[in-house]
């Protein structure tokens, strides 16, 4: 499994619903990843992959970009690697709860702050805390994120 260290919401629901999913597949996957189908707000991104997947890509991949990302030129080789997506039933990629600048480090800060200062909630909990003040997404909605392809 991966996640990203940028991504101070990752939720243990969702990393548990990502390898329950990818190791009940049958036939077995490769890859499953909720970045597939974006639905989850960008920093919520969970990944599941076989080892053997990792190495191909390892051995397989030549831009500079495929091997510092690990992951991304097993999903953009769909031909040769079975992939397999999770969702949720709300698009909510547009929100960014990842931090990669000083606002979303604002935004991140905001949101644990009014949580009460710990980590005992979920993403659902972030969800509704979003919706409740709205103005909290326009603290780094502006930002935009970087091309993969950009490393």
């Amino acid at each position: 499994m991966r996640v990203c260290a940028d991504s101070p919401f990752v939720d243990p629901g969702i990393c548990d619903a990502c390898i329950s999913t990818f190791h009940d597949a049958d036939p077995p996957l490769d890859y499953l990843s909720n970045k597939l189908t974006p639905t989850f707000p960008l920093g919520l991104d969970v990944e599941a992959f076989a080892v053997s997947a990792l190495e191909r890509a390892w051995g397989e991949a030549r831009e500079p970009f495929q091997r510092s990302h690990v992951t991304v030129y097993i999903y953009q080789n769909p031909g040769s690697f079975r992939l397999g997506s999770l969702s949720d039933g709300v698009d909510r990629h547009e929100w960014r709860w990842t931090v990669d600048t000083m606002d979303d480090i604002e935004f991140a800060r905001s949101v644990i702050e009014r949580l009460g200062g710990g980590n005992e909630y979920s993403w659902r909990d972030v969800v509704e805390l979003v919706s409740r003040e709205p103005a909290l997404p326009s603290l780094n909605a502006h930002v935009t994120p970087k091309p993969v392809i950009e490393g």
